[in-house]
């Protein structure tokens, strides 16, 4: 199992769900073929900075899209959001978060067909901090091995979570997502060991998520219970997490 991590920070002058919805609103409009070949040439913010081809910056821009419609409150709204991307992604599950004093997370997951292109993927994507229990979660920044407490505690207690990886053929590539405590999640279920180790390929990006762990867990080194290579980047510096 080949696992590549990405991180993509996040806008700091204002919220990062206002400034996406935003944003969102022109995007839907653009054509996907469109967005792609115009992202790939934006204004360089550096002028030593790498430009970046439209397939390198296709996986980061939907992920954005997709990481957004985690904070939706119904699996309609992720539905008609899906829309804008194209026929080909179809939503499988949507766990909306419970009032119970400790939930789970809220999340959604979401099919891609295998094309001449692109192999057959599952999208799991986390919604970021939104809610009282989310934060009482976030502040659980107490150590649980090389995780962090309130983050492990979470990805535990997605259980209905872990049926539909079980159930995943093999020869489906796994895209984990999310923004914020949405991506320390990602990060969390990747390391605790939640992805089946049959996955031929798991990818997790985030966006302005904190350290999930310290080290290197257990699930991720390479030793006699986990043979395959692990590649690791992080997009924005090229510094290995």
């Amino acid at each position: 199992m080949f696992v590549f991590l990405f991180s993509i920070p996040s806008a700091r002058s204002e919220g990062w769900f206002d400034h996406v919805r935003r944003a969102s609103a022109t995007i839907a409009s653009v054509p996907w073929g469109e967005l792609i070949r115009n992202a790939a040439s934006p204004p360089s913010l550096l002028d030593d900075a790498p430009q970046l081809d439209a397939a390198a910056l296709e996986a980061p821009l939907l992920g954005a899209r997709l990481s957004e419609l985690a904070y939706a409150e119904t699996a309609e709204e992720i539905r008609d959001g899906l829309a804008t991307l194209g026929d080909d992604l179809e939503l499988v599950h949507f766990h909306a978060q419970t009032t119970d004093p400790f939930p789970d997370a809220q999340w959604f997951a979401a099919r891609r067909a295998s094309s001449d292109s692109e192999p057959s993927c599952l999208f799991v994507v986390f919604r970021g901090t939104r809610s009282i229990q989310d934060m009482l979660y976030d502040l659980q920044a107490i150590p649980s091995g090389v995780f962090h407490a309130g983050f492990l505690s979470i990805v535990r207690r997605c259980t209905s979570l872990h049926r539909l990886l079980e159930q995943e053929p093999r020869s489906r590539h796994v895209c984990l997502l999310g923004h914020s405590l949405g991506g320390a999640l990602a990060l969390t279920l990747v390391g605790a060991g939640y992805v089946p180790q049959r996955a031929p390929f798991v990818s997790v990006t985030t966006f302005g998520a904190p350290a999930a762990f310290y080290g290197t867990p257990p699930a991720l080194k390479v030793g006699r219970s986990n043979p395959q290579p692990l590649t690791r980047a992080l997009v924005t510096s090229q510094t290995s997490l």
